[in-house]
């Protein structure tokens, strides 16, 4: 089967590609690789913590860093809206950092 209108099909198609390398996606996949890398982190945490394994003095401080992180993440995906040149601000990896050192030290 052949179609009518080859040209606007290949158009659409390398618009839809070109737009997959644009800075403001590349910022938004910067972001999903630290939420994600989060998200595991928690996730591991949270098991740890319902098979009772994590004092609850460490569970207030995963909470309230996990609380700012949150914060700083969502400011910064409001943020790769406009500024495309802004892959992950230091704000949001650092607390990130912070948040899984502070999961994987509970986990040990």
């Amino acid at each position: 089967m052949t179609s009518r209108h080859p040209l606007p099909i290949a158009l659409l198609l390398c618009l839809f590609l070109s737009a997959c390398g644009t800075p403001q996606a590349t910022a938004y996949k910067t972001l999903n690789i630290v939420a994600t890398s989060v998200d595991t982190g928690m996730k591991a945490f949270s098991d740890a913590v319902v098979a009772g394994k994590v004092p609850a003095a460490t569970q207030a401080k995963v909470r309230d860093l996990h609380g700012r992180y949150g914060k700083a993440m969502l400011a910064a995906i409001v943020a790769a809206q406009f500024d495309v040149g802004q892959t992950s601000p230091a704000s949001v990896t650092v607390l990130a950092n912070e948040l899984l050192t502070l999961v994987t030290e509970a986990l040990r």
